[in-house]
């Protein structure tokens, strides 16, 4: 028997109930909220941690996930030509979007990074923060997430285009240019541009690295940063390291593959793991990661 996080997941993966049930979610939370601490917005770039941190949050009693999901795209008054490219949108649609989150509850977001959103996340209504991780892990678990989300708009393409595994890394390395607003397929930038179109948030808003949760070696490392964290949430006088610490292994989101690092040497051929330094070499510099 499936225990509740399986099913979860599961859920999330059939589209009549995402369609149906996450707007009752959402409408549901928007009425329940404690209200206990200040709206959180988990930010970060895809695939860099923001359901891993869910997961720790989620343990601290009284908050809980809000159900939005705030990207530039969902606001963006235009075709998004290219993933990665800053899009126009709609100012006031992604501030109401963001208002959305009450006091007491969080939510997932992958903002790009520029003044008007800066400020949004900056005010002293929220408190916000900004995940990053290896470049290397990012692109193999948004492989993963593409290959098995059905419904995700970039999956029909990946699949039917590049058949074999090691074509659809170098695509998503490279990118891909879009076959037009009519056809409804967006073009991918390469990966650097996409990494550096969230350039920016670690100057402004508390940082934190996806290997501070899944890599220490010691306790006292791990708790360190479980402390910053929720210091930065504004949740410190919530509840004890020792009770979210359990919240690392939880699997709620159906897009969380496996809480890892350094699982891309078992998947990166030499040369993929060269052209993404080529292309984000500026990203391991600024957080500090190794190239080889």
């Amino acid at each position: 028997m499936k225990n509740a996080p399986d099913l979860v997941r599961s859920a999330r993966r059939v589209r009549i109930l995402r369609e149906t049930g996450w707007p009752a979610y959402k409408f549901y939370r928007a009425f329940t909220a404690s209200g206990v601490a200040p709206p959180i917005v988990i930010n970060s770039i895809p695939k860099a941690g923001t359901h891993l941190i869910a997961s720790v949050l989620s343990r601290v009693p009284g908050i809980k996930f809000s159900g939005q999901f705030i990207t530039h795209h969902f606001a963006s008054t235009q075709f998004a030509r290219l993933e990665g490219e800053f899009p126009e949108y709609d100012e006031v649609r992604l501030d109401r979007a963001v208002k959305k989150i009450r006091a007491g509850t969080f939510g997932n977001c992958h903002l790009y990074y520029d003044e008007y959103t800066r400020g949004l996340l900056t005010s002293s209504a929220v408190s916000a923060l900004f995940m990053i991780r290896d470049p290397r892990d990012i692109l193999v678990s948004q492989l993963n997430y593409l290959e098995q989300f059905r419904g995700h708009p970039h999956h029909r393409h990946l699949m039917s285009e590049y058949p074999m595994r090691t074509e659809r890394l170098d695509a998503l390395i490279n990118g891909w240019e879009p076959n037009g607003p009519l056809s409804g397929q967006a073009g991918m930038a390469d990966f650097g541009t996409r990494l550096r179109a969230f350039k920016g948030w670690s100057n402004a808003i508390p940082t934190f690295k996806f290997e501070e949760f899944t890599s220490t070696p010691d306790r006292e490392g791990l708790d360190h940063s479980l402390r910053r964290l929720l210091q930065a949430a504004g949740l410190a006088a919530f509840c004890d390291v020792e009770s979210v610490r359990a919240g690392i292994g939880d699997k709620w989101s159906a897009t969380l593959h496996k809480a890892t690092t350094g699982g891309w040497r078992d998947v990166l051929s030499p040369r993929q793991a060269s052209r993404i330094a080529e292309l984000a070499g500026d990203y391991f510099t600024e957080y500090g990661y190794k190239l080889t």
